[in-house]
């Protein structure tokens, strides 16, 4: 029997094109998180797809759990060249649904280190190559000496973000892209593709 993990609203801008408030997380196997997207290790995840906010490719982002660790793996193979995706996890443990971060909230970052902050949103010194309780990859350098990626696999431990099994969370997805056309996010060089509610999960 498959065991699933609550997932309450909170996948920016796809919920309401669901037309869903919910969506359940199912248990799956634990794929290797190593940034090399294979489908097979993701298709027992529950898919989610939007579109860039430009509108001209579509983001797949597959979600599932293990016994220990909650995974996101952000697909986007059509995606212009020119840019990098930085995908990022917001979570909220116990569903809150305040527009304000609570100390207990989670931010997590992928790009050429791997960044997280709890209790507030781009905390840039919380930064390595491997952080303790979850792990992101694969991780690159912004600018020319990078080379095109089209997917990022992310773990983050249950135990470290204080989720439960069976109890509902808050969760966003968000992507922004480098390099930047200077525009709304507050990071300079850096513009947001997903728009989000509040700036963390609702």
């Amino acid at each position: 029997m498959r065991k699933l993990l609550p997932l309450l609203v909170v996948l920016i801008l796809t919920a309401p094109a669901l037309g869903v408030d919910r969506l359940e997380i199912p248990h799956g196997s634990s794929p290797t998180i190593d940034g090399a997207f294979q489908l097979e290790e993701w298709e027992d995840g529950v898919l989610v797809e939007f579109t860039a906010a430009h509108g001209e490719a579509s983001i797949l982002v597959y979600v599932k759990h293990d016994d220990d660790y909650l995974y996101a793996g952000f697909e986007y193979p059509d995606y212009p060249d020119g840019e990098l995706l930085l995908p990022e996890v917001l979570i909220d443990p116990n569903n809150e649904k305040s527009e304000l971060w609570s100390a207990d909230d989670w931010w997590f970052h992928v790009s050429a280190q791997n960044c997280d902050g709890q209790g507030g949103y781009g905390d840039y010194n919380r930064c390595g190559r491997t952080r303790s309780g979850w792990l992101g990859r694969p991780n690159f350098l912004p600018g020319s000496r990078s080379v095109p990626l089209d997917a990022i696999e992310i773990r983050i431990s249950l135990e470290l973000a204080d989720l439960a099994l069976g109890t509902p969370f808050g969760l966003a997805l968000t992507l922004e892209a480098w390099p930047a056309r200077r525009a709304d996010t507050g990071h300079p060089g850096r513009r947001s593709r997903v728009r989000r509610h509040g700036g963390r999960p609702s």
